[in-house]
């Protein structure tokens, strides 16, 4: 038995050092699958905010705004990667957005853009559980037909006991 750690995917929950992944980081996950999860939405948060800064025309030695990843993050419940495939389908709503509509101020563009993509997430959202749920359908399948091969029963010839 290891010592008691606190595992940073299960907030307030803590494991055993003997059985809870150790990351490159030196933090305690509950596994490897949990770690990896978490590391894919980092960077597709980080992909989001880049995407945004380059629909924006932001520069490097621009400020970066602070209420843009405060806004991303209100969303988060949905995933990063939902968020990021919904930036990338509306970018041509946003773009016209950003040319059309007189915006006094960067805080009010970024409201906007961010209100585009809550009003549309839920769509790419749904579509994303019914991909999952397929997938899932699909291994199950494949998972009983494998199942009916392994099992499949010898077919007996009774003619042999039949009288003519």
């Amino acid at each position: 038995m290891g010592r008691q750690v606190k595992l940073w995917d299960k907030p307030g929950e803590k494991g055993d050092s003997t059985v809870s992944y150790k990351a490159p980081n030196g933090k305690y996950y509950s596994s490897e699958s949990a770690y990896q999860q978490i590391m894919a939405q980092k960077e597709y948060r980080k992909k989001c905010l880049d995407y945004l800064c380059n629909i924006l025309d932001y520069d490097d030695d621009i400020p970066f705004p602070t209420i843009m990843p405060k806004l991303l993050d209100e969303m988060k419940k949905c995933g990063y990667d939902v968020l990021f495939e919904t930036i990338q389908r509306h970018e041509n709503n946003i773009v016209w957005a950003l040319q059309n509509k007189d915006f006094s101020n960067e805080y009010q563009k970024i409201k906007y853009i961010m209100t585009i993509v809550r009003n549309n997430v839920i769509d790419v959202y749904r579509e994303y559980q019914q991909k999952v749920a397929a997938d899932r359908t699909k291994a199950e399948i494949i998972n009983i037909d494998d199942f009916k091969q392994q099992h499949k029963q010898k077919k007996t010839d009774i003619s042999r006991w039949l009288d003519d």
